[in-house]
């Protein structure tokens, strides 16, 4: 009995197995099948939800609006109080008037003008070559 022989077998049983046969890709469409069922029931589901709470939402913003209406209303029929005159403001000349800073004016940098260099080394070297 060759035990590398038989090695050889198993795995290819493995590769037989992991490749999956027919049956097994019948079983995964039919539970994909259901899956999809019972997702379709639970959006339904969902969907009535939502819309319940969206009515309640509203019922509730028109309660407070009309508890703020009312309220205002019966702000606005308490008695006003009266106003307290205003007495008339003394000359207050002797205070010491503020006086009102002024604005520093910012100054604009000039640009500085670059100088050329004189180009004496040229004519120096002209020259000697000329004597």
């Amino acid at each position: 009995f060759d035990i590398k022989g038989s090695e050889k077998i198993e795995r290819k049983r493995r590769r037989k197995r992991r490749s999956g046969g027919r049956r097994r890709r019948r079983r995964r469409r039919r539970r994909r099948r259901r899956r999809q069922r019972r997702r379709r029931r639970r959006r339904r589901r969902r969907r009535r939800r939502r819309r319940r709470r969206q009515t309640r939402r509203r019922q509730r913003r028109r309660q407070r609006r009309r508890r703020k209406k009312e309220e205002n209303e019966k702000k606005k029929k308490k008695k006003k109080k009266k106003k307290k005159k205003k007495k008339k403001t003394k000359n207050n000349n002797n205070k010491k008037k503020k006086k009102k800073k002024k604005k520093k004016k910012t100054k604009k940098k000039k640009k500085k003008k670059k100088k050329k260099k004189k180009k004496k080394k040229k004519k120096k070297e002209e020259e000697e070559e000329k004597k």
